[in-house]
Order: structure tokens, then sequence, then C-alpha cells
């Protein structure tokens, strides 16, 4: 344990030129727990011992465990080994992940009471020897650019990746030796972790909200008018249904002079642009000649079924060969109304039990679309229904996005906040 000149970039005003930060390793300051190895299988909801699983870690929770206010799964008989119970301020790593974000992901304990906790399958669990955290600190210099570098060059494996405390016990960290300036970076994180959290929480609302709007604005099989209709008669003759092939028939229109963008055929962005999705794929001007043309307001027909195969393109440009373009048949049919549609769980759903298995994927033709029965309202009440999702998917796509900077901007305070080198 050393003393140190470096310094982060962003530093609280009282803390400049007045605290030094202090240079160790993750075996000086903490000491490696036993843990437990019981499969989410032999777990309970009924039990006096607490378990926490690494897949929880990965999936609940953020910078801390609040052993006060969350329902952990329980052992539901006595240990057969004897295992430290975690303690107040103990620290949890996740030893495996799948991708490198998630090795080593960290949680503080806090709150532990009289709530008796063990660490489970894939857990780290470290205590500390030194006393030099504040509470709260430790997760946060876990997330740090520098420290999680490390142990991403650490891990091991090939699908799975993972580490070990023999593995990161020599791992270098650094940390300010004023507790204050301590809590200061903490609170800073804590306020913005908050503030994702909470939007994250209206996010899923929103998504649960438009859940519930598709059961209701369509209806479910076997009905022939939905639960909320606008339209009068709609509402009193049903909706009209036809087939796939009725609403739309197939173009393949290939006479272009290369000037057309080409078109990335993408689950949540339907077709647009590769560009604008830094989509690179290289491709010889001699391949684009059996490329199809695609319009503003065709549909395309992708491979991927189980998601919903059907894309909307705003663009017009160019697709490979291996898509299905569809065109409408009619006016009559609001564009937005089928793009909801087509997302919708009762038509992937049809378009399932239509499918010709091929290689990993599934292929859809244009005849087993063609006899999928399709609901067709009236016009007014394609519309009405299409506004109301577009306008709730526009509210969605904000939050989404504000998330999406609130992240970027906690990734970057923890850059500035933390020594990005020794």
């Amino acid at each position: 344990m050393e003393t140190s000149d470096i310094i982060p970039t962003l530093r609280f005003p009282k803390s400049r030129g007045r605290n030094r930060w202090v240079v160790s390793t993750i075996g000086e300051i903490f000491e490696s727990l036993p843990t437990a190895s019981y499969s989410r299988a032999y777990l309970s909801e009924e039990g006096s011992i607490g378990y926490i699983h690494y897949g929880d870690i990965h999936t609940k929770y953020n910078s801390y465990i609040d052993l006060s206010k969350v329902k952990l799964p329980s052992i539901p008989v006595e240990l057969k080994k004897k295992y430290r119970f975690v303690k107040d301020g103990d620290l949890v790593l996740t030893d495996a992940s799948e991708d490198y974000l998630g090795i080593g992901k960290a949680v503080e304990i806090i709150n532990v009471g009289k709530h008796k906790t063990i660490c489970g399958l894939h857990t780290i669990l470290l205590r500390e020897t030194q006393h030099v955290f504040c509470v709260g600190f430790k997760t946060y210099l876990f997330q740090s650019p520098t420290v999680k570098k490390q142990i991403e060059r650490l891990s091991v494996g090939f699908k799975v990746n993972s580490i070990s405390y023999n593995a990161i016990k020599d791992i270098r960290i650094a940390y300010p030796d004023n507790k204050q300036e301590q809590e200061k970076i903490s609170k800073c994180l804590q306020t913005i972790e908050t503030e994702i959290r909470a939007n994250v929480v209206a996010l899923n609302k929103m998504l649960q909200h438009k859940k519930a709007l598709l059961q209701n604005l369509f209806p479910q099989r076997g009905e022939v008018t939905p639960n909320k209709c606008f339209n009068d008669s709609d509402k009193k003759e049903g909706w009209r249904i036809k087939f796939g092939g009725d609403l739309f028939y197939p173009v393949s229109n290939k006479n272009h002079q290369f000037e057309l963008p080409i078109l990335a055929i993408s689950q949540g962005k339907g077709a647009i642009p590769r560009d604008e999705i830094n989509y690179r794929v290289s491709v010889s001007e001699k391949s684009i000649e059996g490329y199809k043309v695609v319009e503003v307001g065709d549909f395309i027909i992708s491979l991927r079924s189980f998601q919903g195969g059907i894309e909307y393109s705003r663009y017009r440009g160019l697709c490979s060969p291996a898509y299905v373009v569809l065109r409408k048949k009619t006016d009559n049919l609001y564009d937005d109304f089928y793009r909801h549609y087509f997302k919708t769980t009762r038509f992937i759903q049809d378009l399932t039990r239509n499918l010709e298995g091929i290689r990993d994927g599934k292929m859809i033709s244009f005849q087993q679309f063609s006899e999928i029965r399709i609901p067709y309202p009236s016009y007014e009440e394609q519309q009405k229904i299409a506004d109301i999702l577009t306008s709730l998917d526009k509210i969605i796509e904000l939050k989404k996005r504000k998330i999406e900077l609130l992240k970027l901007q906690e990734k970057g305070l923890l850059q500035q906040l933390f020594p990005q080198s020794e």
C-alpha cells in the first residue's frame, strides 16, 4: 500500500491539492471468504437463510443489495457446511459471465440486520481487512475503467468468461485516502444511478402499457372485434378478415443503376440505410445487380421470423434478393396499422405456423404469407389505432434515449472521478 501522485481528472473543490490517492491491491485490502454452490433448482421461497445467486446480481441489482428491502431465495434445509454469513460492507463479485461486461460485476451488501445470508454459485465474497473505505464506495471502485480493464484481461474461458480470487488479488486499485472524498464520489454516482433506475422503471411501465393496448386494440384469437373499438360499423359488424395475398403482393424490381442506398433489414428499426447504423459489408457492383428496389411504404419479409419477420421501410433503397418485398394492393391500408400489427404476438404465432426450416433460421415465402389471415378494419379504425400506438412508441423511444444518455454520463463520470492510469 503506497500513496501516489496520480489523481483523477475530476475532483471536488475541497479535495484539490489536499487529499492523496493511495495505490494498493485487492489482496492487500480484502480477504476472500467461502461461498456455497447450490443451484437455482435447489432454492426455495421459504427458509431462514438467504442466498445470493450470481444470476440475480447480473439482472436485478446495480451497486448494492439492501437486505432490509429485498426478498432473496432461501436455502430450504440446514447447511451441510459452515459458510460465513455476509456483513455490512461486504462486496460480492460475479466470477462468471457470458460477456466481458458482466465479469466481476460487484455489489455491496448493506443493512444486513438479522438477515442471515450466504453467497452462492459463481460469486466471490470479499471482506475488508484494512477498513479504508466508506460505505458505498467499493462498488464504484470496481466499476472504474482501470479496475474493469484489469479484470477483463484476467478473465479466462471460451463461451463463459470467468475469474477467481487468486487471479484478481494482485489487481492494483487506487482510492482517495480521505473518506469524505470517497463519500462525495459515491453520492455523485449514486445520484445518476438512481435517476437511471427511475427511468428504467418508467420505461418498463410504458412497455407494459403498450402490451395491454395491443391486447385491447386488436382482436384476440377466435374473436372478430377487439375490446376497444372506435368505429361504430366495425364495432357492430366486426372487423373484416382477409388473407395476406388479398392485401399485399410481392415485387421484385431490379431495375436500378446502383444510385440507391443499400438497406439493412433490422428488427428494431425496420429497413434502414446501412450507413446510418455503421453496418459495413463490402459488396461488389456485380452482386448489387440482383438487389431489389424497395419503395417507401413497402414491407419486407425477413428471415428472422421468431421476432416478427415483417419489417417496414421508410426509405427508398436496395435490399438483398434473399428478402421478399411486399407492396399494398389497395390504398385502404394504413401503413402504421400494419407495421404495429405485424409485431403482435398473435401475428407472430400465425407466422410461426407457416414456416419452412432453413439452416439455423426460418424462411417465409410469399405463398406462406399469403395464406395467413390478417385483420382488415375500416381505414378510420386503422388510423386511430396506429396513431395511438405510434404516439406511445415516440414516448418510449425518448425514454430509451434518455436512459442511454444517462448511462453515457455515468460512464463519463467513472472515467473522470477515478484515475485512468497509474
